[in-house]
């Protein structure tokens, strides 16, 4: 599997940039019309969306770059993290008011971005061994 985004690194950014938007979709609009459900409020909801879109758009500009797919496919990586880092933060700011649904949301949603940014790092790291 990792061979197929080693040939051809633009699926990375393809495929995240898919990832992105879900992401986007589910917080801006599941999350945030269920708050009575999921328990996150929908000013930490405002900031966790914008993050996802941003890292659409570059994924966008990533698929069309020529070169220095390493270093945008780490770059990426590093981002995905950060995204983790932050939810983690907002969601244990918040923990009281999340209900059990919206922690299973944080802990699958984490645990997908975790392996998946692991997974860039991966593609990253054979791209240098050649």
């Amino acid at each position: 599997m990792i061979k197929s985004f080693v040939d051809d690194p633009k699926k990375v950014f393809f495929f995240d940039g898919i990832g992105a938007l879900i992401t986007f979709f589910l917080l801006s609009v599941v999350l945030f019309n269920n708050v009575e459900i999921f328990g996150f409020p929908q000013k930490p909801l405002y900031v966790l969306s914008v993050m996802p879109l941003f890292f659409f758009f570059y994924d966008v500009y990533c698929y069309f770059k020529k070169k220095d797919f390493i270093f945008l496919i780490r770059a990426l990586a590093l981002m995905n993290l950060s995204y983790c880092i932050v939810s983690i933060f907002l969601a244990l700011y918040h923990f009281e008011k999340i209900t059990i649904f919206g922690w299973c949301y944080v802990i699958i949603e984490l645990s997908v971005i975790v392996a998946i940014s692991f997974f860039e790092n991966k593609i990253a790291q054979k791209l240098i061994d050649g």
